[in-house]
């Protein structure tokens, strides 16, 4: 191997700084269940609510997980602000095991947390890196 050492410092600051269970449920593109994220430009990242139909409403959980009440809704369209997200594991009869990504929110102008929304609704270009 013409490269140990770079090839080694590579893989180490790809490793995550904090520590992931041994049993946590690996979800893509380097991170596990229940490792919480955030944007790393900064604390709070505006983001838009995206769907098919502009204006319709998307639920807003209590904790990230389809389990969980919906507390409030946002519109698609609408501006927010997103201060962490989190891979959530779920086991689904027709699915089987796998992760759901969830993004906590918080309202575009008073920046008060409002809860969490599935990732499916939520576009982001953000670098995300591991809450330390």
């Amino acid at each position: 191997m013409k490269y140990p050492l770079a090839i080694a410092a590579i893989v180490a600051t790809m490793a995550s700084p904090t520590a992931v269970p041994a049993d946590s449920l690996y979800c893509g593109n380097g991170w596990y269940a229940d490792q919480i994220q955030v944007p790393s430009g900064g604390s709070l990242l505006e983001v838009r609510v995206y769907g098919r139909d502009i204006g319709s409403a998307v639920n807003v959980r209590a904790q990230p997980g389809r389990q969980h009440d919906v507390i409030n809704t946002v519109s698609v369209g609408d501006r927010i602000l997103v201060s962490e997200r989190i891979y959530v594991e779920f086991y689904d009869e027709v699915v089987g095991q796998g992760c759901d990504l969830w993004y906590q929110v918080h309202h575009f102008g008073t920046q008060e947390s409002l809860g969490w929304v599935y990732g499916e609704f939520i576009t982001s270009d953000e670098q995300w890196i591991p809450q330390e």
